[in-house]
Parts: C-alpha cells; sequence; structure tokens
C-alpha cells in the first residue's frame, strides 16, 4: 500500500492581534490516506476542514507538526503539477461540465 497523504500531529494557530486572542484554526491531527483511496472531510463550521485541505494542497504552511502528499512536501513542484485544489465558491471556468472541468 502507498501512502498518498500523511500529517503527523499536523496543527494551525493563527497569530493574534494587539486586541485579538490566537486562533487554534487546528488541532494536532493525524491522517493517512493510501493512494487510489477516496476520503470525505467532515465537521461543524470552524473545526478546521477548509484549513486543512489548504495545508494539504501547499497554500498553507502548518504550524506545527509535518506533512507529505504523494512522498513530497505539498509545496514542492513536483506535488503542484499533479494536485489541484478548487476552493468553497464560483468555479474559474463556468461554461465547463464537470467531467470537462476535471480533464481540464
Amino acid at each position: 500500500m502507498t501512502t498518498a497523504v500523511s500529517a503527523q500531529q499536523v496543527a494551525v494557530t493563527y497569530e493574534g492581534g494587539l486586541r485579538r486572542p490566537a486562533v487554534r484554526a487546528l488541532a494536532p491531527l493525524d491522517l493517512e490516506v493510501a493512494r487510489g483511496r477516496a476520503v470525505g472531510v467532515l465537521g461543524p463550521n470552524g473545526s478546521g476542514k477548509t484549513t486543512l485541505l489548504r495545508v494539504l494542497a501547499g497554500l498553507e504552511r502548518p504550524t506545527g507538526g509535518s506533512v507529505r502528499v504523494l512522498g513530497e512536501l505539498p509545496q514542492s513542484p513536483a506535488v503542484r503539477r499533479r494536485v489541484a485544489f478548487q476552493p468553497e465558491g464560483p468555479l474559474p471556468l463556468p461554461v465547463l461540465s464537470a467531467p470537462e472541468f476535471l480533464a481540464w
């Protein structure tokens, strides 16, 4: 079994400001996903789902722990060529069907 995603004690905390306390957006989390598996990320608002996906996509660095995607750091060019992330919101190419968008 080859591991596609590996996260050990990955956590994200946003620093506070003058009158704002620090915010722990993602509590330490362990995650292993085998290559070829589909995984859903579920939880209430504010539970860290989007933060986790942003870390796995290399758009945000964790403040604790370590993450590997396809054996590499998520920010590596090798991962960026093979992994895509579509956050919530309007699609960048709304004229495409779902299969066309995935093929693109």
